[in-house]
């Protein structure tokens, strides 16, 4: 999906439709731990009102000088 306007309409609109299956959610925890990425529900809702103060264009833009830094 290369869209903006269909990630918007799977990811945001339909998201809670959307489930990792128990293999990819194995493999991903295995990797990338027990964060946001990897957990569902009301955990990841939690996680994600976390997320946002630091998710604000401003924060973000100045990400993206760092990185480009590098």
């Amino acid at each position: 999906v290369n869209d903006p306007a269909l990630v918007h309409e799977v990811l945001v609109r339909h998201g809670q439709k959307l489930a990792q299956g128990p293999v990819l959610n194995h493999f991903a925890k295995k990797f990338l731990g027990e964060g946001l990425l990897t957990t569902e529900n009301e955990l990841h809702n939690e996680r994600k009102k976390k997320m946002i103060p630091v998710m604000r264009p401003a924060h973000v833009r100045r990400f993206r000088e760092i990185i480009d830094e590098v």
